[in-house]
């Protein structure tokens, strides 16, 4: 679905495999998968194709993350 949006849309995208870090893996194990947009938590658990490529053209055009319940990371 990332990927997808990434036709739309470029992007950087960087995975990280928590597995390969004791502090990555104690933040985010219960979390995963974990979108952060410019290091800001953004989505965790599921995202929908729509809502991710709003959230990175409103980034895109200097709106910064604004965290909801649903995304307290």
């Amino acid at each position: 679905m990332v990927e997808e949006v990434r036709t739309r849309l470029p992007f950087e995208l960087y995975v990280t495999d928590i597995l390969q870090s004791p502090d990555l893996f104690e933040a985010w194990r219960y979390d995963i998968p974990v979108v952060l947009i410019d290091g800001v938590p953004a989505f965790k658990h599921r995202v929908d194709a729509e809502t991710l490529e709003v959230r990175i053209r409103e980034v895109m055009n200097g709106i910064p993350i604004a965290k909801t319940v649903g995304q307290d990371g």
